[in-house]
């Protein structure tokens, strides 16, 4: 007879677990009916919501209610989350830069060990990426011979973008 046995009796819960729990889903049905209530709000309806099922609100259920059923409700306006995403997006093309920019020197040691200003452009091209525009450029020279620090550096918009 298990279809008639109770939630108590096959779970091992007893009727304060029930009681915790049903308040928690009340909790929980309150923050989605209102989800931009402020906490006030949000307690007042839950006490009632509480009273209309017969149980007493308990404070743990809604310390329990702020730490893990209520979303993270953002405060900020659509203009100062794109505002933060431009400023974090113009954050990483700097970042981007500064790294191409220790990069793109004559002295940056290669992964074929050998310094940018001693590799051919052969050796610049095996690398790949961004190194091939290099590798073009210097031709079969010693990438000294045909580019300066200078040279690279003016380079790093064209890499950036």
């Amino acid at each position: 007879m298990l279809g008639t046995q109770t939630h108590e009796q096959t779970s091992g819960h007893t009727g304060t677990d029930r009681r915790t729990r049903t308040m928690r889903e009340l909790l929980n049905s309150v923050c989605a009916q209102y989800p931009n209530a402020n906490n006030e709000r949000l307690a007042n309806e839950w006490r009632a919501a509480c009273e209309d099922e017969g149980e007493e609100p308990v404070g743990e259920v809604w310390l329990y209610a702020l730490t893990r059923l209520r979303p993270v409700r953002s405060t900020k306006t659509a203009e100062q989350k794109a505002a933060e995403e431009a400023a974090a997006a113009e954050a990483a093309e700097r970042s981007q830069r500064e790294w191409l920019k220790n990069m793109l020197r004559l002295d940056f040691k290669m992964p074929n060990g050998k310094l940018l200003g001693d590799c051919t452009g052969p050796e610049v091209q095996l690398i790949g990426g961004i190194w091939v525009v290099i590798a073009m450029k210097v031709g079969n020279h010693m990438t000294k011979e045909v580019l300066s620090n200078d040279d690279l550096q003016a380079m790093v918009p064209e890499f950036a973008a």
